[in-house]
């Protein structure tokens, strides 16, 4: 955990971090465990920095995109989603994306999302990461790419970190013959 993360913790986190962090045991529970808990002491985001812009692509006020961003590293947040290595986590968005397919989408290191066809405008907002998509274009954590309707494309995450993005794409997208649209619970 680095400084930062450290003064993000309230008090009685930081307390227990501390805790844990004292504890000897026989059997070393692992580097992964450790960061399980320790993520979920947490009352801020990694993704602190890009509140604002999720608020603005959700049509929501920070707070609850700051709530949502905090729900991206809980596995349970997240479903199977069209392809091996995606995952998706469905998200409410308010008034203004209303007729939209709004979420995060993950994608492990090296994996691909298959090709897809765009049935309104997409917006994405890269939170994790970096893609490059079919078309050569290169997009990495913070940047945004938009994509208009009747656009199609695939693309890999790149880099060692799986790729985690934010999505919203009106009237939702076509992968061969099934369409995941607004209404749709994988969207």
């Amino acid at each position: 955990m680095s400084d930062d993360e450290l003064f993000d913790l309230e008090p009685d986190a930081l307390e227990l971090a501390a805790s844990i962090a004292t504890l000897r045991t026989e059997r070393d529970p692992g580097r992964a465990l450790r960061d399980r808990l320790l993520a979920s002491t947490r009352t801020t985001s990694r993704f602190g920095d890009l509140e604002r812009e999720v608020a603005s692509l959700l049509d929501l006020d920070v707070r609850a995109a700051a709530a949502l961003l905090l729900r991206v590293d809980q596995a349970d947040a997240w479903t199977e989603g069209p392809a091996p290595g995606v995952r998706l986590f469905h998200v409410e968005g308010g008034p203004a994306v209303a007729g939209a397919v709004t979420g995060f989408v993950r994608v492990e290191a090296g994996r691909e999302f298959p090709e897809h066809e765009h049935l309104g405008d997409e917006r994405v907002l890269v939170i994790q990461g970096a893609l490059r998509d079919s078309l050569g274009t290169v997009v990495q954590r913070g940047e945004m790419a938009p994509m208009p309707a009747g656009s199609a494309h695939r693309f890999e995450a790149i880099g060692p970190l799986p790729l985690v993005y934010l999505v919203v794409v009106r009237d939702g997208v076509r992968i061969g013959d099934d369409v995941i649209g607004p209404d749709d619970p994988r969207g």
